[in-house]
């Protein structure tokens, strides 16, 4: 579904007049998207929807395997409150300090297992089905992605981030403007000087991806939690 959710505004990216792309970028994102160009709204679409590998999978997986539908109920709810409210906003300055915090504790461990998920989703295709993986990029060792990690605001998003930017040889994050209010975080992913631009071709190589991970690294993971 959010790689589905992510083909239909990349569509409108490509496609639609730009006022019209930013607004469909926008029912994504909570960055402000009135000024980009199409080149940073392929960009800010890979960081949402790498993002949300953790939120929109790993973390619920994980808590639904752990708790049952209990867990899974209970970190939607945090996740969704940190969409909503986790922002340093005065409208809701403690309700999104609560709702940010604990999305953090709850996602802390799953977004740990994105890496893992990811890089033997990877290491499956290069090694066993070649043809299928389309990205160029190659991962670096888990503390390099870590470290980069660990500089982002929260300290889960930029798991995911990372290895995902690693993966398709393209740089995440960097800074971002919410509700007017110009955010740094630090380049995630290769060097500037290797890394190539979020096009049409890059984004898909990003699709493919993730679907792998979900359908190769995830059911990997799940048997060795089931068995051990």
């Amino acid at each position: 579904c959010l790689v589905k959710t992510g083909k239909i505004v990349l569509t409108h990216i490509e496609n639609s007049p730009l006022p019209k792309a930013r607004e469909a970028l926008s029912w994504l994102v909570s960055r402000e998207t009135k000024t980009m160009e199409r080149e940073r709204l392929r960009k800010t679409l890979a960081d949402t929807l790498s993002e949300n590998f953790t939120d929109a999978l790993t973390a619920p997986f994980f808590w639904l395997l752990l708790l049952g539908p209990i867990g899974l109920w209970l970190y939607k709810v945090s996740s969704t409150m940190d969409s909503m409210w986790g922002y340093k906003t005065e409208a809701y300055l403690y309700l999104g300090w609560a709702a940010a915090r604990s999305d953090d504790i709850l996602a802390l461990l799953p977004a740990r297992i994105s890496i893992l998920a990811i890089g033997i989703s990877d290491f499956l295709l290069r090694h066993i089905f070649p043809k299928q993986r389309t990205w160029q990029g190659t991962l670096p060792n888990i503390a390099t992605i870590h470290k980069q990690a660990m500089g982002m605001p929260s300290p889960n998003s930029g798991c995911s981030m990372a290895t995902l930017a690693w993966l398709c040889n393209a740089r995440m994050a960097g800074s971002d403007t919410y509700f007017g209010k110009t955010v740094d975080k630090p380049w995630l992913g290769p060097e500037e000087n290797v890394a190539k631009i979020w096009d049409l071709e890059r984004l898909k190589q990003l699709f493919a991806a993730m679907q792998w991970s979900a359908v190769l690294g995830m059911p990997l993971l799940w048997l060795v939690f089931l068995f051990f």
